[in-house]
């Protein structure tokens, strides 16, 4: 059984060392096990082919990024290529392509490895029902984050020139001014927004986004291409029915009022409007006697420091009964 094994091809091609790294041979594995005491001058050649069958990518050390790429795109070409002006017999010429193409498998393996083992990690902060969330970026700018909302962004965000923060819930962004090169994306619903620096509400809860703008200019573009540039003071959403951007004047306090743990309401907003708000940041299911209640418009405003105030004040300023059940419903006459 001993023989001259000076390369891989040696080792994979001999039966018994296949038997003996896929565990199949006590004999094959006696062997082995003193051949490789025997031979300790090729112990990394013999670790290469115990790899090579196993279908693992040995390397004694990390390939750098473009070396891996160089390789890969070397064995590509080299398997595309006939090479007629070399004469090869068709047994051998199979053989070859097929351990080119395995090489291939293995290297493009790693590149992928590589290229996940070096990405950066995607850091997601969330907030339960009547929660509030501080988050403070390495350039000091500051996200507050609403009850039942969730924000994403790589954890290199900082070494980015795009900084992309994805947006579910609500939350207040108080961007601090970027360089020329620098801007922040915000994805939030069926909205994007280009931020250099300024502050701004966001709220994804609507059928399309709204956005509110408190300082600064903000380029927003739309899921379909179009586009609009929104100033300090105005508030936006997108018209789905009419393809359009529609943009106030007059609705900033009442978006942004939830910093100031108080929801602002005018005859803009319905008493439905109001409890979708209470469902969603509070958990609360609600069940409702006589559905025209929902349809009732009046001015005012409630504090949100407490659920118990503000189930009283809604009672109070609409003149009806709010009952609560356990944790999760609401009853209302």
């Amino acid at each position: 059984m001993e023989q001259n094994y000076q390369n891989i091809e040696d080792f994979i091609q001999d039966e018994s060392f296949v038997s003996w790294v896929k565990g199949n041979s006590d004999e094959a594995a006696e062997f082995w096990e003193n051949w490789r005491s025997n031979h300790p001058e090729s112990a990394d050649l013999l670790e290469e082919a115990k790899y090579m069958v196993k279908g693992i990518p040995f390397m004694k050390a990390p390939l750098e990024k473009q070396e891996l790429e160089d390789q890969l795109s070397r064995l590509q070409h080299a398997i595309g290529q006939e090479a007629k002006e070399i004469s090869i017999p068709a047994r051998k010429k199979f053989l070859v392509l097929k351990w080119a193409a395995v090489l291939l498998l293995l290297i493009s393996s790693s590149f992928l490895l590589y290229q996940f083992l070096t990405s950066a990690e995607t850091l997601t902060y969330t907030t339960d029902f009547a929660e509030t969330r501080e988050i403070v970026l390495e350039d000091e700018s500051r996200i507050l984050l609403n009850a039942n909302s969730q924000i994403q962004f790589a954890s290199d965000l900082n070494e980015k020139q795009l900084k992309e923060i994805w947006l579910e819930g609500e939350a207040y962004f108080d961007i601090k001014p970027q360089d020329r090169a620098s801007s922040y994306l915000i994805h939030a619903g069926n909205i994007d927004s280009r931020i250099i620096g300024t502050s701004f509400n966001l709220n994804t809860r609507k059928a399309s986004s709204v956005l509110s703008l408190d300082e600064g200019l903000i380029e927003v573009s739309h899921s379909s291409g179009k586009k609009k540039k929104l100033s300090a003071g105005q508030s936006l959403f997108f018209d789905e029915k009419e393809q359009t951007f529609i943009t106030r004047t007059d609705r900033n306090k009442i978006w942004n009022s939830w910093r100031e743990q108080v929801w602002l309401f005018d005859d803009e907003i319905s008493f439905g409007d109001i409890l979708g708000r209470v469902e969603a940041e509070y958990g609360l299911k609600v069940e409702i006697k006589n559905d025209s209640l929902r349809h009732r418009r009046l001015e005012g405003s409630v504090s949100i420091e407490n659920m118990e105030v503000l189930l009283e004040s809604l009672s109070y300023i609409f003149e009806i009964e709010i009952k609560k059940s356990g944790d999760s419903v609401l009853y209302i006459e």
